[in-house]
């Protein structure tokens, strides 16, 4: 038989500037922007979405971030995180232009039990395409122990 078993995805993120607290759960309802087939923006008509964020790293221009989403709305994390005021790096729909080619989002573990056998699946990237080459500094930052941060 076949179950609807959730599913937890795991994704890190360069974004801009600081966060404020260095971790915390957005609750904000998601719509789409008035006027684009493709933009979402956060209003009190959209459909709920939860995004669980934890920063990692983080100096005074930019953030390692990791995000677990509770919902899976479009563009959920690039909303939530520009709601906040630190819109992903190279993200030219909801930030500015920056030196990377693209958003700096990274899906780096998928969890779920598979529908067939029952068994819990767990797929990793531990590749974090977006640190490199251009922002190689950040790499030793993702491996540093809680204290060292």
């Amino acid at each position: 038989m076949l179950t609807k078993a959730p599913m937890k995805k795991l994704y890190l993120a360069l974004s801009h500037g600081p966060w404020e607290k260095f971790s915390g759960v957005i609750a904000q309802p998601i719509a789409r922007k008035d006027g684009s087939l493709i933009e979402r923006c956060v209003a009190p008509q959209g459909k709920p979405a939860r995004t669980r964020y934890r920063v990692l790293w983080q100096d005074a221009a930019k953030s390692v971030v990791a995000f677990h989403l509770y919902t899976g709305r479009t563009h959920q994390i690039r909303v939530h995180a520009a709601f906040m005021g630190h819109p992903l790096l190279g993200d030219t729909l909801y930030g500015a232009k920056g030196s990377q080619k693209a958003h700096a989002l990274h899906a780096m573990r998928l969890q779920f039990r598979h529908p067939l056998s029952g068994k819990d699946v767990k797929i990793t990237d531990p590749s974090l395409p977006f640190l490199l080459p251009a922002n190689k500094a950040f790499a030793p930052c993702i491996s540093k122990k809680k204290d060292e941060r």
